[in-house]
């Protein structure tokens, strides 16, 4: 973590045993009677704690999903930290080394205003030696104030160490796409292991979503067995935020944005201060359409979010929203993050409709190189490339082998269809942009705004189809809002 730093090396802190630990658990609580307002969570990089890089970043996932599921507002920033944080504000790092099966779990905490007056001084560390991976996670879970209490997500952890080790492994497997066949035969093997583990139902429904997304016609149940995993977890642990996060997300991109918001609105009545439920809600109501409920979500992520500690990287309902401004500033790119290849891509987006088409095909290159890329977005980001440099033949012939690609998609993501749209419109086959844009609205992305307002969508805005494409997307549009206003949302 990037930021004032207890002196000497945290992996060569003095051991400290049970009792220390009892009484470092008692001084958090003692200097923390209330629950923090956010925990900002931060993992040691370090090469001899036994740990992968992807192994390192998935124990911290699984620690926010356990923090977040016992009512704490998690931020896992993917840039430095800002020097100054607002009160209320826990920073929570974490320094975990493996031995065989074992997991010595340290961590050091500190206040914000603390760490702003006194530096270094202001941390309180935590060292536990070796011991199965379930105790060292309840004994992080004990030492902090959290507003359901350290037992909430007691269904996240499996008994056996093997199982915990599998499912690291297979949480890895979504970063990665070389990793993810291996991953999903963990996350199998673990529901089998340990059928009582919420937390392995819910990788596996990440999985086999992510899977879909890669061979998406090869698996025709595939969303409904998504949804069956989504919902396994959440009946062993119900209201765990991660895994409704998850199956909204998969609801929206198969175009159900009422389902959707229906379970956003289920899950921040339990869990009104999960910043990813908060964040789901801002997509889904973006892709619907629904701005005022998006600009509300918005403002209440912002709430838990402190400036430079952003939420979303490549925030679209901004752009939708006519905020141009907050839109480049949610851009960000990070080494290692794979949604810098989004921000990159809109970095030539944005250039590109500024007529700068030099910068743009540099962006669009770059989102097409990237090492950690998400395969449409690369895809697309070609196309966009192409057409930056003039190459109107190559562009056109890779997006058509794009959009045959996604004919048939079982989670088809109506809003990357409407860039598909876009492409054509920009290549001047306005036929095929009229249809793409209305295959768009059929998979639910139903922002009549960003419609009426592409820069790229000009030539085709003036047919009776589009006319009739309007009149469908703000009668959608309009069921939904009455539906769904911002009052319906904790």
């Amino acid at each position: 973590m990037r930021l004032l730093r207890a002196s000497g090396p945290f992996r060569f802190w003095a051991p400290v045993a049970g009792a220390a630990l009892a009484l470092g658990a008692w001084g958090l609580w003692r200097l923390h009677p209330s629950p923090p307002a956010r925990i900002v969570l931060t993992i040691e990089d370090d090469p001899s704690d036994g740990l992968e890089l992807a192994q390192r970043r998935a124990l911290r996932d699984w620690v926010q999903w356990q923090l977040e599921a016992a009512g704490g507002a998690v931020l896992t920033p993917k840039a430095e930290i800002p020097q100054q944080l607002p009160k209320g504000t826990l920073l929570l790092d974490l320094a975990p080394r493996r031995d065989q099966d074992r997991l010595a779990l340290s961590w050091q905490v500190a206040e914000a205003e603390d760490l702003s007056r006194r530096g270094a001084g202001a941390w309180s560390r935590t060292e536990r030696t070796p011991s199965t991976p379930a105790e060292a996670l309840r004994a992080l879970a004990e030492s902090l104030p959290l507003p359901a209490g350290p037992g909430a997500a007691e269904r996240l952890l499996p008994e056996r160490p093997e199982t915990f080790w599998n499912l690291v492994d297979a949480i890895a497997g979504n970063r990665d796409t070389a990793r993810l066949a291996a991953g999903y035969a963990l996350a199998l093997q673990a529901t089998r292991d340990e059928p009582g583990c919420a937390l392995a139902w819910m990788v596996l429904g990440d999985l086999h979503y992510r899977r879909m997304l890669l061979a998406p016609l090869s698996d025709p149940m595939g969303q409904a067995e998504a949804e069956h995993y989504f919902r396994r977890a959440l009946e062993l642990a119900p209201d765990l935020p991660q895994a409704r996060f998850l199956l909204a997300q998969l609801k929206v991109d198969s175009g159900d944005h009422g389902a959707a918001l229906g379970e956003l609105a289920a899950g921040l009545r339990s869990h009104p201060r999960a910043v990813s439920l908060r964040s789901d809600l801002v997509y889904a109501a973006r892709t619907a359409g629904l701005l005022d409920l998006a600009r509300s979500a918005l403002a209440k992520v912002e709430e838990l979010v402190p400036p430079g500690l952003q939420a979303n990287t490549a925030e679209n309902a901004w752009l939708y929203l006519g905020d141009r401004a907050r839109f480049e500033a949610s851009l960000q790119t990070s080494p290692g993050d794979p949604r810098s290849t989004v921000a990159s891509f809109y970095r030539g987006y944005l250039a590109l409709a500024d007529g700068n088409a030099q910068a743009a095909a540099a962006w669009f290159h770059h989102s097409r190189t990237d090492s950690n890329t998400y395969s449409q977005f690369a895809e697309l980001a070609e196309v966009f490339e192409r057409i930056s440099t003039g190459d109107r033949a190559g562009g056109l012939a890779r997006l058509q082998q794009l959009a045959d690609s996604r004919v048939g998609l079982r989670v088809p993501d109506g809003e990357f269809t409407f860039k598909v749209a876009e492409a054509y419109a920009l290549l001047g086959e306005n036929a095929a942009a009229q249809d793409t844009a209305d295959h768009a609205f059929a998979q639910g992305f139903g922002c009549t705004a960003w419609y009426e307002h592409s820069p790229f969508l000009g030539p085709i805005r003036s047919t009776p189809k589009w006319r009739a494409l309007i009149a469908h997307l703000r009668e959608r549009q309009h069921l939904l809002e009455r539906a769904y206003p911002p009052s319906a949302f904790p």
